[in-house]
């Protein structure tokens, strides 16, 4: 455990079963996190299947926690609640009833044969970027040295 606190973001996906309801699972689930609390949630956004296309739309929402997990703490207990909710190792961006990723661990660019972060497609996918600049327009892209509102706008062409 870190001893000062970080604020990261995370993105919650579904789009299996029923998508809401686990995506308030998950954030229960991460209210149990050691260190963690939660203190922003985007609203519900609804996208296009990422890479395998044939397949449900996506419910997606982003969240900011404040918390003391170091990335690979934080990686392990967002992998934990994914089991947790049921699951299961399936085909690489196939249908999932949960899934859990670290976009941003404050400023820090953190790379580790199992986990990058700044997430790396972040900044080309509208489903991760659009639920983020809803709640944190403001935060700084390591890599990029641009706010999320700014790589939001590039990416809708404004």
């Amino acid at each position: 455990m870190r001893v000062n606190s970080v604020s990261a973001y995370l993105l919650l996906g579904s789009n299996v079963g029923f998508r809401e309801r686990y995506l308030a699972q998950a954030r229960s689930g991460l209210r149990r996190w050691p260190g963690t609390q939660l203190r922003h949630v985007s609203r519900l956004w609804s996208s296009e299947p990422w890479g395998l296309r044939d397949q449900r739309e996506f419910i997606n929402q982003a969240v900011e926690i404040e918390t003391r997990l170091a990335p690979l703490a934080l990686l392990i207990w967002a992998k934990k609640t994914e089991i947790e909710l049921g699951r299961r190792l399936a085909r690489r961006w196939g249908p999932r009833k949960i899934d859990m990723d670290i976009l941003l661990y404050g400023r820090e660019i953190f790379r580790h044969p199992f986990l990058a972060i700044p997430h790396p497609g972040l900044s080309a996918r509208p489903f991760a970027l659009g639920p983020l600049a809803e709640i944190a327009p403001n935060a700084i892209h390591p890599v990029q040295r641009r706010s999320i509102a700014e790589l939001w706008g590039a990416l809708n062409g404004q």
